[in-house]
């Protein structure tokens, strides 16, 4: 039934993206995906991070309750390392956007969520806490650079008369990616359950769910340096070096 229903899904999904690119006044216009840095932050691989961003809030709290039996206080106070990176970028954040570009902060930084997504597929409750905390702390902190970076690039290039529709537009696409991560992160684990026959879920389920994730997002990152040098530098103020 599952299969049938996503079959059925795509099947309308295209039909409405046909209605769409050839009505005169669509429900929702499919202009700004032509602009470069809206379909790299809201597209691909944007929905790729978008998506993270909700897959690893969900799986850190069962990382620590079911992985290492903590209580879910306990786990929580992890969790909290983990939000305290995302604030605790916050006032440079301007500054490495402008000292470094949207694509080189987007692309490197991109790799930076990837290897920290990674490294929670190895911590145990062994794991040093001092470790664990720098760990989460980076993990949270990358992961609002990386938000920051897109939800700016977003609007970076659209025009006002497309403001609106570009705004519409995101808005749909980032809270699909939010759904279709935590969705994600549920079927990884699921998919490790049943391969590992296990009745639970625990460490080990838990540990490869995070290395796939942190796996897609080292791809993901890589098709960010396919943007152009220059892209959005009228908003992050960034220069670029010209050779020659």
């Amino acid at each position: 039934m599952a299969i049938g229903l996503i079959a059925v899904g795509l099947a309308a999904g295209v039909m409405a993206i046909r209605h769409m690119r050839s009505s005169p006044a669509p429900l929702l216009a499919l202009g700004p995906l032509s602009r470069t840095s809206f379909s790299h932050a809201t597209l691909l691989p944007g929905a790729l991070f978008r998506g993270m961003f909700s897959t690893a809030p969900f799986l850190l709290p069962l990382l620590f309750q079911l992985g290492f039996g903590l209580s879910p206080v306990a786990a929580g106070g992890w969790v909290l390392v983990y939000f305290a990176g995302n604030l605790g970028i916050k006032p440079v954040t301007t500054q490495i956007l402008k000292s470094f570009g949207f694509r080189n902060v987007s692309c490197f930084n991109g790799v930076l969520v990837g290897l920290t997504m990674l490294a929670c597929g190895f911590i145990t409750p062994a794991t040093p806490k001092l470790l664990m905390v720098v760990l989460l702390f980076a993990a949270g902190a990358t992961r609002s650079m990386q938000m920051t970076s897109l939800m700016t690039l977003t609007f970076a290039e659209i025009p006002g008369p497309e403001k609106s529709a570009a705004s519409t537009l995101h808005s749909m696409l980032q809270q699909t990616a939010a759904a279709a991560g935590v969705a994600a992160g549920a079927f990884l684990m699921a998919l490790f359950a049943g391969l590992d026959h296990a009745t639970t879920v625990g460490l080990s389920e838990l540990h490869r769910s995070f290395l796939v994730v942190g796996a897609v997002a080292l791809v993901g990152a890589t098709v960010f340096w396919r943007m152009p040098a220059d892209i959005g530098s009228e908003v992050s103020l960034h220069k670029v070096r010209k050779v020659g």
